[in-house]
């Protein structure tokens, strides 16, 4: 019996981006099965089957370097490195059917590709010209990005490693015994939820093609919708309804959904980032739905349908709109949809933003600071979150991780507006987009253009996959490369 080569470093790294690359082949001709129905777009079946066969020649050739061989542990950071590469060839190769198309630059490409894989929903194509086969394709694209491209790639990747890279990628979640299990159970359930509300939809009026693609939008946070008008377009109570229902659903943590299918309420309702949203709702609702009573004199029953929408679509970082544009809201509701977007939803759902969890940690630090400067004791305390109705301790090192995130979070925040202004926007304009995009929310006070200067694209498409990707996994895959480079050269 032969012995297997073991294979390590760089060569690993190469083989699981092999194992991408397969994944994002098929990714690319999954927009074919629409000409099951709409057969005269078979005229656009190139732009996808082009860009699909490199995948699959060089994700084989590269698959070779780990395909019947043992596989050494991954050397640090070089899980970041994969996740971070496949994300950026998952953008670029998905912009190559918008460009062969001849009607998109590259920058605008790459910007409809960053925004559909990053679940923001800033777009600058028309929605009401594009064809049907690429609006399909950007909801694929929402529903790969709000899942989780590694997550989707751990159904094939069966090893240990897979559950690195999974990691890696944001999720926190392992729900069964191994990667794959928990993989698939997330997929289930959420295919299932876009089946119930596609259904929904269409029950209200929708036809199938707009029902699937909103649900799927609404589900993954993403917020795209195939009208230019957005899903207002529709002016419907029942649709917004079933839209605000798959936005809470999407922009809930996935642990929460198992706890409500066991029927175990009592630990959701304890559950600390379900008491924080409880609290936003009931805070900011009644302060919106009062604002635009006043300014816009707007009956109670109008205001509270607006505000009940837009809001929950900031808080789950969805994007969908019923306001034509928000420049036009008082400064203080602007401000107000800034902070709800910057907050964002839950851990482990698939919405962006700093996330609730990290919120609630930086807020009960200064209440635990306050408390222990005002102590005429010295009282050894144990600081406790209630995490799915479990009390757990709360480190100083995870305080200094969340405080970190934050303050880096916020400084790319205030770069990237600064940029912004730098072309002429106004100050809160340039923060509501910039929050916008790092949020991955997607909804604009009218910036984001197809005439955009080529600066502001791509500050917004940085700003998209920071925020998608949490920022330290990207800083991390290129440190790691320029050590590597850097200590290979020192040897040579």
């Amino acid at each position: 019996m032969t012995k297997k080569d073991t294979v390590s470093g760089y060569k690993l790294v190469f083989g699981y981006l092999g194992a991408m690359l397969l994944v994002i082949g098929v990714v690319l001709l999954l927009p074919l099965l629409i000409l099951f129905t709409y057969p005269e777009e078979i005229c656009y079946a190139y732009c996808f089957v082009v860009p699909s066969i490199p995948c699959f020649v060089v994700g084989y050739i590269l698959m070779k370097l780990i395909r019947n061989k043992d596989t050494a542990p991954l050397n640090r950071n070089h899980d970041a490195i994969i996740v971070v590469f496949s994300w950026l060839l998952l953008i670029f190769l998905s912009a190559i059917p918008f460009i062969l198309t001849k009607n998109f630059t590259f920058i605008q490409a790459v910007f409809e590709s960053t925004s559909a894989y990053t679940t923001t929903g800033l777009s600058v194509m028309n929605s009401d010209s594009l064809p049907r086969i690429f609006l399909l394709f950007r909801s694929i694209g929402l529903f790969i990005g709000g899942v989780g491209l590694i997550l989707v790639v751990s159904t094939v990747l069966s090893s240990y490693y897979g559950m690195r890279l999974y990691g890696t990628e944001g999720h926190s979640e392992k729900l069964l015994p191994n990667v794959i299990k928990t993989s698939r159970l997330i997929l289930s359930v959420y295919s299932l939820y876009i089946l119930l509300g596609t259904l929904a939809f269409i029950y209200f009026g929708m036809d199938w093609f707009d029902a699937i693609n909103h649900a799927i939008a609404a589900l993954s946070t993403g917020g795209f919708s195939t009208k230019s008008a957005g899903i207002s377009y529709f002016n419907s109570i029942p649709i917004e309804l079933v839209a605000i229902s798959l936005m809470l659903l999407g922009g809930t943590g996935f642990l929460i959904h198992v706890l409500i299918t066991k029927l175990n309420f009592k630990k959701v309702l304890l559950h600390c980032e379900t008491k924080f949203n409880i609290f936003l709702f009931f805070t900011v609702i009644p302060f919106f739905c009062f604002s635009l009573c006043q300014h816009f004199n707007f009956s109670i029953l109008h205001s509270l349908r607006i505000t009940l929408f837009n809001v929950v679509s900031a808080v789950t970082t969805t994007g969908f709109q019923t306001i034509p544009k928000f420049p036009l809201l008082p400064p203080s509701l602007f401000l107000c949809l800034i902070i709800l977007m910057l907050i964002g939803g839950n851990t482990g759902s698939t919405s962006g933003g700093i996330k609730q969890y990290r919120m609630i940690i930086i807020l009960k630090e200064m209440w635990w600071n306050i408390l222990d400067k005002t102590s005429f004791r010295r009282i050894v305390r144990v600081y406790t979150v209630n995490k799915y109705g479990e009390n757990e301790a709360i480190d100083q090192y995870e305080k200094r991780k969340v405080s970190s995130f934050i303050f880096l979070y916020l400084f790319i925040f205030l770069i990237a507006t600064f940029i912004f202004t730098c072309f002429g926007h106004s100050i809160s304009n340039s923060m509501f987009e910039v929050a916008s995009a790092l949020s991955g929310t997607g909804i604009s006070s009218g910036i984001i253009s197809s005439s955009c200067p080529t600066p502001i694209l791509l500050t917004t498409c940085a700003c998209m996959l920071l925020g998608r990707l949490e920022i330290y996994v990207i800083i991390l895959s290129f440190l790691r490369i320029f050590m590597d480079l850097r200590h290979r050269k020192q040897l040579s």
